[in-house]
């Protein structure tokens, strides 16, 4: 964090009347290049960090949680703590900073606003959906490498659509429908969890409905054995859904076929277990009727 008036210069000091507090990510990172900020109790690398962070160990996305009353910030990860740091009693406003050794950083600071948006999502096709998965807009796909068979747990479970990344465990739920979205819902599909699940490379997989189309189609899609990056799910057939921005699940931090989940707020998978409606007609005449033949809305009969 910085104080309003920071010129960005210095960053290598440690002294109580600089205009910024950070913390350094490096070994024992809170001891220098700190500016005004001091850490907010005895730090150990144990329950801090140990060695420098990259997104690839110790995880991407910074979160940064100010505490204006007791003069703090926090830093975490969607993977771990990093660090607690005090900045002076003197600074009433402070505002958020970032800083790096090279002139070839790129940092994206998001704020978590008054509280997060809804969008609606789990009211698609008749509701009773249930968030399991997200992934914020970025440069990578889910952390996720469990193929969607949902044995994973990691991040903070937060409905705002900029949270760092989460899961929660669904492999025992009962469930028989997925629903696939952006963040901001203006790009969705819904298919059953048969069509997901088994093992396929660029085959016909049944879509029950989507944002594009209202009732049932097929696209082709991809879940291998080896490719912990699978399931590609998309509104239209894999090969052209990237460019199109029609890709809305990717696993293992991918940084493929982006579009659609950088445009519309991140990527979401929400689960349901969807129950027959009653069949009325079943109740005719004082019931006690079997279904033995069906043939759904169409230009053609019973193929019989």
């Amino acid at each position: 964090i910085a104080r309003k008036g920071w010129n960005l210069h210095h960053t290598h000091r440690s002294h109580p009347h600089d205009k910024y507090a950070l913390l350094y990510s490096h070994h024992h990172g809170w001891n220098r290049h700190r500016g005004a900020g001091r850490p907010a109790f005895t730090p150990r690398a144990s329950t801090w960090w140990r060695g420098t962070w990259d997104r690839k160990h110790k995880g991407q996305y910074l979160k940064v949680t100010v505490d204006c009353k007791a003069h703090t910030f926090t830093v975490r990860t969607e993977r771990q703590f990093l660090g607690k740091m005090r900045y002076p009693r003197s600074w009433t406003t402070v505002y958020p900073a970032a800083a790096g050794q090279s002139n070839d950083h790129v940092y994206q600071i998001v704020s978590a606003g008054k509280g997060p948006r809804s969008y609606g999502c789990s009211k698609l096709d008749g509701g009773g959906w249930r968030l399991v998965r997200h992934v914020p807009a970025g440069g990578l796909w889910h952390p996720a490498r469990d193929r969607l068979r949902g044995t994973e747990r990691y991040g903070l479970k937060r409905a705002s659509v900029t949270a760092d990344p989460w899961t929660v465990p669904f492999n025992r739920a009962v469930f028989n429908e997925f629903l696939f979205t952006t963040g901001d819902c203006k790009k969705w599909l819904i298919a059953k969890k048969h069509s997901v699940w088994g093992w396929y490379a660029n085959q016909p997989r049944r879509i029950e409905k989507s944002s594009s189309r209202r009732g049932a189609y097929h696209a082709r899609w991809y879940r291998r054995h080896g490719s912990v990056e699978d399931p590609w799910i998309s509104l239209t057939n894999h090969h052209g859904a990237g460019g199109r921005g029609d890709v809305l699940y990717g696993g293992n931090r991918h940084t493929a076929y982006r579009q659609a989940m950088m445009r519309h707020k991140g990527a979401r998978v929400y689960i349901r277990n969807k129950v027959p409606k009653i069949d009325r007609c079943a109740k005719l005449d004082g019931g006690g009727w079997q279904l033995v033949r069906h043939v759904p809305a169409g230009n053609s009969w019973h193929p019989s």
